[in-house]
């Protein structure tokens, strides 16, 4: 380690306790609230391979996290989830409102209306979700990350007995989260150079949820900018790129069937924009198993399958991600007392014969001290888009979380 990470790592190590306390002290003045401070420590197998990365084995994040809710009168109040990330090897920094919003239930129909940074996650999939584009994913902490970036939207819902109809109108362009030029888990072997949009920023979505017994299913249609980028290379430099957003139309389903320990998934989304139409099926089944080998253990099995076409103006076909992948899991809770588990997951693209895999162990050590270790491993192939510039980023990680 050089003394310029190790410098890095104890200055990390002394913000995350100051801000630790003051997040504490912020949230005492909420009706519900909670505040979390953590610092993520990384080593990685190689030194970094692209153009201006950070070339330490040794990474360094801390990260911040404050919930706050705060009722006002007549049925309304302030719902607010806040979240800070600072790489302390790169100097880099991100924020994310992941929920900032005021809501009004009104009182005479069951109308709640919504304004702000929001949370409405679509799709029951494990590895990738087609249909989630209302909130865009954050892959500062690698591919298999769970965590989605606040989208602003001003919006409403009506409440029957077993569905809800959404309307929501998006004046942002908000896109997927990669790390920066000096960070790992930048995505591609370039540089983007500049981000390129359609004129019109507004988006919009209608979407209807149904809730049965056993059976669950959503029906979405979004028109506007696209949360995932088309990689634009430059003939005159290959280093060189503008992540290009367009302007799509996409619709969109997703249901899930529980039969007894089984969960049966689908999921399918057409989409088209004035360069490319794309079709995405996606189809998983999830198996419950408790009290495994007579003990206290509980264990889930994943397994999930990907296929998607996408061509262009001329009919040819380009590439794109999970186009045809396949997905392994399995996930193992302890039951003892420390919400401990075990989760295991492989990602392959049986096409281009591309794999990843990881595993990670989480348990409580305290009532306020939480631990996450893992090993992530990625051998991509140049033409995989979801993991092409990650093949010098396997690592080894662990994650410490205080609760305040």
């Amino acid at each position: 380690m050089t003394r310029k990470t190790y410098s890095c790592n104890l200055l990390a190590l002394s913000t995350l306790v100051y801000v630790g306390m003051i997040l504490s002290s912020v949230a005492s003045a909420c009706d519900e609230k909670g505040a979390q401070a953590g610092a993520r420590l990384s080593y990685f197998d190689q030194q970094a391979g692209l153009p201006l990365q950070y070339d330490d084995t040794f990474t360094a994040n801390i990260y911040f996290q404050i919930d706050c809710a705060v009722s006002f009168k007549a049925s309304s109040g302030l719902m607010g989830d806040v979240y800070y990330e600072y790489n302390a090897t790169t100097s880099e920094h991100w924020l994310n409102l992941f929920k900032l919003y005021l809501f009004k239930d009104l009182e005479s129909v069951p109308v709640t209306f919504n304004l702000g940074y929001q949370q409405k996650p679509f799709g029951y999939m494990e590895a990738h979700r087609p249909n989630n584009l209302f909130n865009p994913t954050n892959y500062l902490d690698g591919i298999f990350t769970k965590n989605t970036i606040g989208r602003l939207s001003l919006g409403g819902e009506y409440l029957h007995d077993n569905w809800v109809l959404h309307f929501d109108l998006m004046p942002l362009k908000q896109v997927d989260n990669w790390a920066k030029d000096k960070a790992r888990f930048r995505r591609g072997s370039f540089v983007a150079t500049e981000e390129e949009y359609e004129s019109d920023n507004v988006s919009w979505q209608i979407r209807w949820d149904y809730f049965g017994v056993n059976t669950e299913a959503s029906i979405l249609f979004w028109e506007g900018i696209s949360p995932q980028s088309r990689v634009l290379i430059d003939e005159q430099g290959p280093l060189n790129a503008t992540d290009y957003y367009p302007k799509i139309r996409q619709l969109g389903v997703t249901t899930q069937h529980i039969s007894g320990a089984f969960a049966w998934k689908l999921e399918a989304a057409v989409r088209e924009s004035e360069q490319l139409t794309s079709t995405e099926l996606a189809a998983g089944i999830s198996w419950y198993n408790y009290n495994v080998f007579t003990s206290r253990k509980d264990a889930t099995l994943f397994a999930e399958i990907y296929y998607a076409d996408e061509y262009n103006s001329d009919s040819l076909r380009v590439n794109t991600s999970f186009d045809r992948d396949v997905y392994l899991g399995v996930k193992l809770d302890f039951n003892d007392g420390k919400i401990s588990s075990l989760n295991t997951g492989l990602l392959r693209d049986y096409e281009k014969s591309s794999w990843a895999l990881f595993t990670n162990y989480n348990t409580n050590v305290t009532q306020s001290w939480k631990i996450r270790a893992g090993i992530e491993i990625y051998q991509p192939d140049q033409f995989d888009m979801h993991m092409v510039g990650f093949e010098n980023d396997s690592r080894i990680y662990i994650d410490n979380t205080w609760y305040f």
